[in-house]
């Protein structure tokens, strides 16, 4: 049984470890949503993003600017980053009720 327990201690400290470069990767990506807003026949984008219970917006750019082409990707890549994130903290949940660790 032993071998067992160090099989899924290792698989622990793997997710464990995994888990923290996720979230280190987020603090590095933008929080919000983008927003577009017309004026004058023309869209302008913004990141609308939360400080509190208040919303901030941050001007981006014109469609199909390079700005707002780069902060599609990294939005898209925190949410994967996410949905990843939330995959290995059930990992991790099952892992640890497995080998009574908390």
């Amino acid at each position: 049984m032993s071998v067992l327990r160090d099989i899924l201690k290792e698989e622990y400290d793997r997710l464990s470890a995994l888990r923290e470069k996720y979230v280190d990767e987020l603090k590095c990506l933008p929080k919000g949503s983008i927003s577009a807003k017309k004026r004058n026949n023309k869209n302008y984008y913004y990141l609308a993003y939360r400080v509190g219970n208040k919303v901030k917006f941050k001007y981006v750019g014109k469609e199909n600017s390079d700005s707002l082409k780069a902060l599609k990707v990294e939005l898209s890549k925190r949410k994967e980053l996410e949905i990843k994130l939330i995959q290995i903290n059930k990992q991790i949940n099952e892992l640890s009720k497995s080998i009574n660790e908390k």
